[in-house]
C-alpha cells in the first residue's frame, strides 16, 4: 500500500507492507488530502497498482462540553445554581449586581 498527497504518487508518505489485515496509525498522517493505491504480492504472484484513489483526512472535532461540564463550570464562576436556573437554562444579566433587580 501506499499513500501520497499528489495522484501520480511524486510525494509517498507511507509504502508499507502488510501480512495482516491492519489499520493505519493516524500519527502517521497529518490533515490533509491523499491518495492510496494498493498491489498484492503473493510469492511469484503480482498485481499492478491499483487506481488511485483520493481521501481526506481531518482530525476529529473538539468535544463539546456536556452538561455535567456545563454545571461545574457555571458553579465555579456563579456559585452554586439555584431553582429555577439549572444547566442549559439561559437568562440574561440586566445590571442586576449586588442583588438588585433589573
Amino acid at each position: 500500500m501506499q499513500i501520497a498527497t499528489d495522484p501520480h504518487f511524486r510525494t509517498v508518505v507511507l509504502d508499507d507492507h502488510f501480512q495482516n489485515p491492519t489499520t493505519l496509525n493516524a500519527n502517521a498522517l497529518k490533515p490533509g488530502r491523499y491518495y492510496v493505491r494498493m498491489k498484492v504480492e503473493f510469492g511469484s504472484f503480482n498485481t499492478d497498482w491499483s487506481p488511485p484513489v483520493f481521501f481526506k483526512y481531518h482530525l476529529p472535532p473538539e468535544p463539546q462540553p456536556t452538561a455535567k461540564a456545563s454545571e461545574a463550570a457555571l458553579k465555579s464562576k456563579a456559585g452554586a445554581l439555584a431553582p429555577p436556573f439549572s444547566p442549559g437554562t439561559s437568562f440574561s444579566s440586566h445590571g442586576a449586581e449586588n442583588g438588585a433587580n433589573g
